[in-house]
């Protein structure tokens, strides 16, 4: 039955690509339903197919649940996709200009990097751990710093801007270097990853759909993952990469060594929806920690923290002293069971739909171009990472707070310096 599972995922996830690998649109392979395929091909079928033990051990399995939930899960996403008829795109389109792209991607660009090291002074070891939003050892959640932090999601719409505006090429090399340098130095993989995923998809729609070069991007591609794989196993959060490490992962044999990410979070995810098939987590505890997360503890201390996560760690593997992140629709199985798995595929599915079809109704719009890139990086999160607060503040500071603030930085130059446009 496993088996039978894994090969019906597989043919789903085949045919969303391939359909659009064939389409004649050649912005079709940069929708985001094709993002979701891969990323879902990555984290399940990847590590089915090529793993050869479990990692975990213990007595939950889980495997036939996660490729089922994994089915229903992205027919759901279709169903919304392909049956949702968005009336109107974002009314923002216009807010991005050739006359103004260099001036709001200057001010992202410094807004970005300053957030970085406010906290800090300009010690780049120690902001680091402060980058992430949310701290799965000690649970803490909603520090006011961190709400400054996460506003580096800034710097891949100030690149996308520069890119797009034909500016002089330093201000867009010098954005990929210090987003390159902050993730590096922070080991903070997803955040490289979201920032180069929405950087080549933004290059493919802009000024006008391209077609894909393969043979430069395969190579490039191969080069990047296995550039995440080091930075996964030899990042020191806070100081870099640990050289000692790097040696060590050449030279190691041990298979925990040696794990992947995908691996972790797929035989974790497994477990989980095993170790939980006869009961749910309150909902309250998923969806009241998503709800509370933006209220500073200041104000609300004894708002959620995320215990149900250490809860469903112990329960899987008896310790939380380890374990990994969970797939996304496991998180949304704990809370609502399977319907919360359809109930997932379905708004994102409506989502991504409105995101494309923005685009396509103003393919020659640069907030347009931004807006769907910047939610095709997105994506990788709320695949991933299991953790609804934390999806839904990744998604906040990537696509609505980038308007916000381009609007306030708008309406101060026109209202307080008299340039207009």
């Amino acid at each position: 039955m496993e088996t039978i599972l894994a090969y019906a995922y597989s043919f789903l996830l085949a045919a969303i690509v391939l359909k659009a690998f064939f389409s004649k649109n050649r912005a079709e392979l940069f929708s985001p339903i094709v993002f979701f395929a891969v990323y879902y091909a990555y984290y399940i079928l990847v590590p089915y197919f090529t793993s050869k033990e479990d990692l975990y051990g213990g007595r939950y399995n889980g495997t036939s649940l996660l490729l089922f939930a994994a089915i229903v899960n992205i027919m759901a996403m279709l169903i919304g996709y392909n049956c949702y008829k968005p009336n109107k795109g974002i009314n923002s389109n216009n807010l991005y200009t050739l006359r103004n792209g260099k001036y709001l991607g200057v001010c992202l660009l410094f807004i970005g990097s300053l957030s970085y090291f406010v906290y800090n002074g300009f010690n780049i070891n120690v902001v680091a751990v402060q980058t992430e939003f949310y701290d799965a050892t000690e649970h803490r959640l909603g520090h006011s710093e961190q709400y400054i932090t996460m506003l580096i999601s800034l710097l891949p719409a100030a690149a996308c801007l520069f890119y797009a505006i034909k500016a002089n090429r330093l201000y867009f090399i010098l954005t990929i270097v210090v987003a390159t340098i902050i993730g590096v130095m922070g080991g903070s993989r997803y955040r490289l990853f979201m920032f180069y995923i929405l950087l080549v998809t933004f290059y493919h729609l802009y000024p006008k759909p391209r077609k894909i070069n393969y043979k430069v991007w395969i190579p490039a591609a191969v080069f990047f993952v296995f550039a995440m794989g080091v930075i996964e196993k030899t990042r020191n959060y806070g100081s870099g990469l640990d050289l000692e490490r790097m040696t060590e992962l050449f030279s190691d044999n041990s298979r925990s060594t040696k794990a992947s990410e995908t691996e972790l979070v797929y035989y974790f995810s497994a477990k989980v929806m095993d170790a939980y098939q006869n009961e749910m987590i309150i909902p309250g505890e998923v969806f009241g920690t998503a709800l509370c997360l933006p209220i500073p503890r200041a104000i609300y201390k004894s708002k959620p923290d995320g215990q149900y996560l250490r809860d469903a760690n112990i329960k899987t593997l008896g310790t939380d002293a380890y374990g990994a992140a969970y797939l996304n629709i496991v998180e949304w199985y704990l809370a609502l069971g399977w319907i919360g798995v359809f109930l997932n595929g379905l708004f994102l599915g409506m989502l991504s739909k409105y995101f494309w079809n923005n685009f396509m109704c103003n393919s020659d719009s640069i907030g347009a171009a931004l807006y769907l890139s910047m939610y095709n990086g997105i994506c990788y999160i709320l695949v991933s990472r299991g953790y609804l607060a934390q999806e839904y503040v990744m998604f906040v500071y990537y696509v609505p707070m980038i308007y916000w603030i381009s609007k306030l930085l708008v309406s101060f130059r026109c209202k307080f310096l008299n340039v207009k446009g």
